[in-house]
């Protein structure tokens, strides 16, 4: 006997199937967009475009690290990121066009527009369903660095190898100003060329090292920081006397005592005239400070000295911003100043005043 069923009952079929046949739908609909959205991220067209968005924006993550696999180079993040933020300043993403120049199965070429102005070339690589983005910058910066003889050094983990060596064995040249050569340490000389900014240069195996600008030759002079706070007093003291001497507060017997007066800096500094400073009643000195010291070898150091110094004559007052880079030498067991140049510049006060 056939058997109905109830009104209620068929209700309640009615929901479940128009349930299931709506979830189905929406999981259908769902599968399909991942789907799509999984396709639409493997797209080059995408990666450029996700490229351009983020270097506009100020976003560089992951450009740097992803260009030195593609292009390596000697060139620090620092100064590639600054590069990036001069090429996309003032540039939108609507008004950057990408021109297809190699279009490979997985590596990819794109030719970045603003209007006639070319900003660079966009390389694609294939790494799984997605691609990742290298944009390689050259510079037009030529760096010599002097370094410990016989030491290896690297540039962001690649080595230097000797092809940029130019010169071997020879004298530092912040030593230049000796005329006796028996404390002046030997370095080796590398070139850098087409960088986009100063090079962040390491020891190979040894830690603590770092480099400072000669304000004289220009080159980056490689050497141990130096932590010992006698031996960076001492040169803050140094420095000092060497000033106060223009001033009139010290004798030239006393700038003597503490330099190694055979030197070119020395028989220059004897020369100089300090008639000209005017008397005054109080003085000062401020803001001392050392930076940027190095140790090139045990016995010699090299660095920055900068202090602010007052005088006051009851009618007139100024303030000098003063920078000097020191060059010392250890002679029977005491530092002794065997170079310097002067450059207000190294001061941080000066910036303010002009």
């Amino acid at each position: 006997m056939a058997r109905g069923i109830r009104p209620a009952a068929a209700g309640i079929i009615i929901a479940i199937a128009a349930l299931a046949s709506f979830g189905g739908g929406q999981l259908l609909v769902m599968n399909a967009e991942k789907k799509y959205e999984a396709a639409d991220q493997g797209m080059p067209e995408t990666a450029v475009s996700e490229f351009i968005s983020k270097a506009v924006s100020g976003d560089y993550t992951g450009f740097f690290a992803n260009t030195q696999e593609t292009d390596p180079s000697f060139n620090s993040q620092s100064a590639y990121e600054a590069k990036l933020a001069k090429v996309f300043d003032n540039v939108s993403a609507s008004q950057i066009a990408s021109v297809l120049k190699n279009d490979g199965d997985s590596e990819k070429d794109y030719m970045l527009y603003s209007g006639d102005i070319l900003l660079g070339t966009l390389k694609l690589v294939s790494e799984g369903n997605t691609w990742k983005c290298a944009f390689p910058c050259t510079g037009t910066e030529s760096y010599t660095i002097e370094v410990p003889a016989g030491m290896k050094i690297s540039a962001n983990g690649i080595e230097i190898g000797d092809e940029h060596r130019i010169e071997s064995n020879v004298p530092a040249s912040n030593f230049s100003q000796m005329y006796d050569d028996s404390y002046t340490p030997m370095v080796d000389l590398y070139q850098l060329d087409n960088l986009l900014g100063q090079p962040d240069i390491q020891a190979n195996g040894e830690d603590g090292y770092s480099c400072v600008l000669d304000v004289l030759s220009k080159h980056l002079l490689l050497g141990r920081t130096v932590t010992d706070e006698t031996a960076l007093n001492t040169m803050i003291e140094d420095a000092k006397l060497i000033a106060q001497y223009p001033a009139q507060e010290a004798a030239l017997s006393e700038v003597a005592a503490i330099a190694d007066t055979n030197t070119s800096w020395y028989q220059r500094y004897t020369t100089l005239q300090n008639a000209w400073f005017t008397s005054h009643s109080t003085s000062s000195f401020t803001n001392q400070q050392t930076m940027n010291t190095l140790a090139q070898s045990e016995d010699s150091m090299v660095g920055y000295v900068t202090f602010d110094y007052f005088a006051d004559n009851g009618e007139v007052s100024r303030t000098w911003h003063i920078g000097y880079q020191m060059t010392m030498v250890k002679e029977n067991g005491a530092w002794k100043v065997a170079g310097m140049a002067i450059d207000n510049e190294l001061n941080p006060a000066s910036e303010a005043t002009e």
